[in-house]
Formats: structure tokens, C-alpha cells, sequence
């Protein structure tokens, strides 16, 4: 019996670990860490190669018969593409590797919308992956080239993408998101736009949650683009 054992959602106390085996039967199993007595039973093909960054078995899955279900989900409502985009990188090799990965998923038919268990959009997860390492604005590219909506919002906080941006200080998502036509004006949990949630994390005395110093360029973007807008429409009548 093989399993699908998810590590990449855990922050702070983890939870139960989830298994999925390959007739999908699941089973809900006690909280033991991996280590040299428990090593972590071993990945399904797909969610394997895209841990792994391994575009070249990710294109050999994908071009198999029967091709794999891109819909399908683990317990905890991941799909192959948002086990993808959600994980950072640090090196520059592995974080193009992880976007082709993407890339590849979303070729082959994978919905660029559809949440996680919890309510995260891709295109917010894929913002968060971005802000710290190497991954950048890769997959933020990728899904909104894909048809990503731009103005999806995470369950729990509200958020949108832009402003997992300003929460997280990613300049360069904040300004691929807004040359989508980001929306200026809607309201996270908190009641704060993507521009007071920006302002917020700068005044913030310390780093923030999501692990970047307060950065002033999202203010600044935010600040300005109305203004780029308005004189965007003029210049097209």
C-alpha cells in the first residue's frame, strides 16, 4: 500500500496526519513525526515528482494512459497543481524546475482556480511561495496567463492575492496583480484594502507573520496606482 503523506501544510502544532492510498480509502492516522523509526511513507507519482520539482517525470505522468485525474484531491483538498504552487524554493534551479512544473499542470487542463480544502486559491498560495526565496513571481505568471481570477479570495482571512502581497511585501506579485486589474477597494476580515493592509505591515514594529520585513514599495505601488489608472483611461478614449 502506497500513501499520500502531506508535510507542507503544518505550521506550528501539527495536526493528524492525513494518508491517502492508491484506491483512495483514506485513513485518519496518529500525529508521529518522520524520522530514522518513521520514515514518511512514500508519495503517489504525481504529488511525488511535484515535491520534487522533477519536471522530467511530471511530463512523463502527464503523458501517460490514462492520464492522471488533475482533479482529484488529498484530504486535505489540495490538487496536484495547488501542491505545486504552494511550496517556496531556495535555489534558483529548483524554483524554474517548480514553475515548469506548474506550467505543465495547467497545459494539461488544470483548473487555476479551484481552492484547497481550506478556501486558499492558487493564485494567493503561489503569492505567499513567492514572497521570500527564489521563487518570485513565477507561478503568479503562470496561473494568471492561465485564467486565474485575480480577485479570488482565500476563505478564512478574506484576502485576495493583492493582499497576500502586501501582507507579504512582494512588490514584484503586487505589481503583476495589479496590471491584471486587481480590485483597489475590497475588504479583507480585518476590514483593511490591499493598500491599509500594506500600510499596516509597514508600520508593523516587527517582521510580520509571513517572514519578510516591512517593505514601503507595495505602499508606494498601491498609493499610485488610482492615479495610473485614471490617466490609463484617459489615454484609451
Amino acid at each position: 500500500m502506497s500513501h499520500y503523506y502531506d508535510f507542507e501544510r503544518a505550521r506550528g502544532p501539527p495536526p493528524p496526519v492525513l494518508c491517502m492510498t492508491e484506491d483512495d480509502s483514506s485513513v485518519r492516522c496518529p500525529v508521529v513525526e518522520p524520522g530514522p523509526d518513521f520514515p514518511a511513507p512514500p508519495l503517489l507519482p504525481l504529488p511525488r515528482a511535484l515535491h520534487n520539482a522533477d519536471v522530467a517525470r511530471v511530463r512523463e505522468l502527464l503523458a501517460a494512459t490514462p492520464a492522471p485525474d488533475l482533479t482529484q484531491t488529498d484530504k486535505l483538498g489540495q490538487t496536484p497543481l495547488v501542491v505545486a504552487v504552494r511550496r517556496s524554493e531556495r535555489d534558483a534551479d529548483r524554483a524554474a524546475a517548480r514553475a515548469e512544473c506548474v506550467r505543465l499542470l495547467l497545459a494539461a487542463g488544470a483548473d487555476a482556480n479551484v481552492a484547497d480544502g481550506s478556501g486558499d486559491p492558487p493564485l494567493a498560495l503561489a503569492v505567499m511561495a513567492g514572497a521570500d526565496g527564489a521563487m518570485g513571481t513565477r507561478c503568479v505568471e503562470a496561473l494568471l496567463a492561465a485564467g486565474a481570477d485575480v480577485n479570488a479570495r482565500c476563505y478564512l482571512f478574506k484576502n485576495s492575492a493583492l493582499h497576500w502581497a502586501a501582507a507579504s511585501s512582494n512588490a514584484a506579485a503586487a505589481r503583476l496583480l495589479l496590471d491584471a486589474k486587481a480590485e483597489l477597494t475590497r475588504r479583507n476580515r480585518e476590514k483593511r484594502t490591499p493598500l491599509e493592509e500594506a500600510e499596516h505591515c509597514a508600520s508593523a514594529p516587527l517582521p510580520h507573520a509571513l517572514g519578510r520585513a516591512p517593505d514601503a514599495d507595495v505602499v508606494r505601488l498601491l498609493q499610485a496606482e488610482p492615479e495610473r489608472r485614471r490617466q490609463a483611461n484617459l489615454a484609451a478614449r
